[in-house]
């Protein structure tokens, strides 16, 4: 499976049919997951909106009222009413990129982030029209996974596509696709605004590797090619002398860093095809695809936003008109803007509900149980038949409507623990576009509590990637909602809880590699640890982050995987709360890799800090990784290829057995993606001991991911498909038996997410990052092929990727 992380720019563009209009821009801020709004007058703040994970993308309805979001680190599209400020639904099983929308407001086309397809969604009523796939369609090979394309653009019912391969012709009616630049010019893109349509709808613009490539729209044949060096974005407006010709903007190399350039697309102009305009822009600014730009709809003003890590500032306002007469002029805001925005851009939006839409004022209950299914009365205005409710982060419930005063829905069993908002949406689908999904809320309003007799005796960590946090479930929570702590701004992967059970070390996806240290006993960081200071370096995902004894002095170690430019090293954080150097990086171990990657896989070690097991993704290596064994006395490196070993090269984690004697690996995809279980006596030279399936008899196939050994059992997890797998785990008489399976119900996502099982084997935690939740399930329930193994579903922050079940420390029998 493919598992990226992947950014784009936002297009948003609204056009007021009623109510009350204001010119805002929009920042998608990735890191916290908010879609930020702002004046244009006076550059305020005015609103902040809760997206899904990693906003990539976003694209306005003609109402000027309803957002559609792509979030690259989950499954689905986010509907965003901009008037009442909340995400009203989840249009699930998009695997969204990037977006771009017809221009009657009723269907969104989305691109794929992991498997070469795209997909058509019905705007009118918030569902999928269509998947499709374009694999093998655009000069790429049918048998691999190996197209990629980034922002669609839609002109009447044609989508063109900028795919590494061939520019493409999608036909939104038929779906047949149409190549129209041949592969002579193919180029490799990734995370980059490469393609744009001007807005007379005559001109597309593509960037490919001799340079910007113009093709006429009524022929599909191509212009001229406008040679560059180096182009990292593109976007197209009218010329502001001369509205009736066209222009592109581009972001390319030039002699004194990163240019704003302005190139004539009027064919009847003596300067076609030559830059007329150009803007330095300030040269913590770098060229690349991660540096992108957003007309406002007139084309007067240009929006230039570097996505990279800690540019500051980040956001560009330049003034178009004076791109030619007068450059040094042209910009005329610079703002810091998030940790790292995604996309930006302006336009008339709706700042308040349309007066026919639903109002929601009362619930009749304040708190509900979900150990079983429960009704609610919500009441209220000028509810319509069809209405349904959303209650939280739960998808939207059809609602039975008594009146247009009152509607009734069930609750039902298991839906996770949390605070929520009630929202009512009149979907009024037979409307025109700009009567339809009408949204009223009553902010707050209910809290959906754990069973119960549902009282664990460990606190729980969890790591919310969407909006970088730290969730703490807590033995004493009766209603089991966790507590969120945030980590300054940063997109969180890597948790590990130390052996005490008395701190919690945090991994950052953003470089330079740093963990922060929380700790349980004061409830807050007492350590923001950079491990190496380089500005490429990331630690190891999703599991970087391992406890070890030093062989020095045999104290705690957090040691962590770490990339550095031209490196990959390991590193020892001193762990140990009684030494002076506590909380600070004592060792450097290198490996001596310099084809490593800067994504670094995960890391493992023995018990007794001897070795250290990592995954060395390597893409100069025909393998793609490295399996790396590292002698932590001698230094010395062992490397052997993912190939040879006949493993997955990107192991998300790696789990050694407790006496050190075997590790689990994840095998190879045309497998089935089986469990490999090597024999590591001698750590240098693993030897395969047995391979084991997740898939009974005449069963579909069942992903193993995610090792971990309790006493003698071994777990996996398959999050593909929500599904837990239990083994014995008896080497000695190579007992790999299965004995226990569960599905539990709800969304599914592809990338990591990392679930752990209680030292005494009873209880496993398993986040939904789908769901913004963390199931809990009874082991002994599944082993007993029980149906009823789910004990409850527990609301977290957004997005949860990682679950440590805290070990007892002194500080718990105080």
């Amino acid at each position: 499976m493919s598992r990226i992380l992947i950014s784009v720019a936002l297009l948003l563009a609204t056009v007021s049919t009623w109510g009350q209009t204001s010119q805002r821009y929009i920042v998608l801020d990735g890191p916290s997951s908010q879609a930020r709004v702002f004046n244009v007058s006076d550059n305020a703040e005015v609103a902040s909106i809760r997206t899904g994970a990693l906003p990539n993308a976003a694209v306005i309805s003609p109402n000027g009222r309803l957002a559609f979001v792509a979030n690259a680190n989950v499954e689905y599209v986010s509907v965003i009413d901009l008037t009442i400020q909340a995400e009203i639904a989840r249009i699930r099983n998009s695997d969204p990129l990037q977006l771009a929308m017809t221009a009657d407001g009723s269907k969104v086309l989305v691109t794929h982030i992991n498997d070469e397809g795209i997909t058509l969604i019905d705007a009118r009523n918030l569902s999928v029209i269509r998947r499709v796939s374009l694999n093998g369609l655009a000069g790429d090979d049918p048998n691999a996974e190996d197209l990629n394309f980034n922002n669609p653009v839609i002109l009447g019912d044609k989508a063109y596509l900028n795919t590494n391969f061939d520019i493409v012709v999608l036909d939104l009616s038929t779906f047949a696709v149409t190549p129209i630049s041949g592969p002579d010019d193919s180029f490799f893109f990734q995370n980059a605004e490469n393609l744009a349509l001007t807005p007379d709808g005559k001109t597309l613009a593509a960037i490919r590797s001799g340079g910007l490539v113009l093709i006429n729209t009524t022929t599909n044949s191509k212009i001229l090619t406008i040679p560059f060096a180096s182009l990292a974005s593109v976007a197209a407006g009218p010329n502001p002398s001369n509205p009736a010709k066209m222009v592109a903007y581009v972001i390319n190399s030039g002699t004194n860093g990163a240019e704003f350039s302005m190139v004539d697309l009027a064919p009847d102009s003596p300067t076609f095809g030559n830059v007329i305009g150009e803007v330095s822009l300030p040269p913590q600014v770098p060229v690349s695809s991660l540096t992108m730009i957003s007309m406002n709809p007139d084309g007067t003003r240009a929006y230039v936003f570097s996505s990279t890590p800690r540019s500051t500032p980040n956001v560009f306002v330049i003034d178009t008109s004076a791109v030619i007469p007068h450059p040094e002029a042209a910009m005329v805001h610079q703002s810091t803007i998030s940790l790292q925005p995604r996309g930006i851009t302006i336009g008339a939006t709706q700042i308040r509900p349309p007066a026919t839409a639903p109002v929601v004022t009362d619930v009749n209950r304040s708190e509900v149980k979900n150990d079983s299914a429960t009704s609610i009365k919500i009441s209220g205005a000028q509810f319509q038949p069809g209405a349904n409710v959303r209650i939280g982060t739960l998808d939207p419930i059809a609602a039975e409507v008594v009146s247009a005063r009152e509607l009734r829905v069930t609750i039902a069993a298991n839906a996770p623990s949390q605070n929520a908002s009630i929202i009512v949406t009149n979907p009024n689908t037979a409307q025109n576009v700009g009567l339809q999904q009408q949204s009223g809320i009553l902010r707050n309003a209910l809290t959906i509590s754990g069973p119960e007799n549902f009282k664990p005796d460990r606190q729980v960590g969890i790591v919310t990637l969407g909006d970088a946090g730290f969730s703490i479930i807590k033995d004493s929570n009766r209603d089991a909602i966790p507590t969120e702590i945030p980590v300054d701004g940063k997109r969180t992967i890597a948790l590990a809880i130390s052996p005490d059970g008395n701190r919690a070390y945090i991994g950052s996806v953003f470089p330079p590699a740093s963990v922060d240290v929380f700790n349980f006993k004061t409830n807050s960081f007492e350590a923001h640890i950079i491990v190496n200071g380089d500005s490429v370096s990331s630690i190891g995902q999703a599991r970087g982050i391992a406890f070890a004894p030093r062989l020095t002095n045999g104290k705690l170690a957090a040691y962590v995987l770490a990339s550095k430019s031209g490196g990959l090293d390991l590193y020892a954080i001193d762990a140990d709360p009684s030494s002076p150097t506590f909380n600070t990086v004592v060792d450097d171990i290198p490996t001596n890799i310099a084809t490593a990657a800067t994504k670094p896989g995960s890391l493992a070690m023995t018990p007794d800090g001897r070795f250290a097991f990592i995954d060395e993704l390597d893409f100069v290596s025909a393998a793609g990784a490295n399996f790396v064994v590292l002698n932590i006395a001698t230094h010395a490196v062992t490397s052997i290829g993912a190939d040879v070993l006949n493993i997955n090269p990107f192991q998300l984690t790696m789990e050694v057995s407790p006496d050190g004697k075997f590790i689990i690996l994840e095998g190879p995809l045309p497998q089935g993606d089986p469990f490999g279980i090597y024999d590591v006596s001698n750590p240098t030279a693993p030897a395969l001991a047995a391979t084991i399936h997740g898939n009974p008899p005449n069963t579909p196939v069942i992903i193993l991911e995610f090792p971990r050994i309790v006493g003698n059992r071994l777990f996996a997890f398959d999050i593909d498909h929500n599904i837990v797998t239990i083994f014995n785990f008896n080497p000695a008489a190579s007992d790999f038996s299965l004995i226990g399976q569960f599905n539990l119900p709800g969304a599914v996502g592809v990338l990591a997410a990392v679930a752990d099982v209680s030292s005494d084997g009873k209880l496993i935690y398993m986040p939904l990052r789908e769901e913004d939740s963390v199931a809990v399930m009874d082991v002994e329930k599944i082993i007993q092929h029980d149906p009823t193994a789910l004990i409850t579903k527990i609301g977290t922050g957004l997005t949860p990727v990682y679950a440590v079940i805290r070990a007892a420390s002194a500080d718990d029998a105080e």
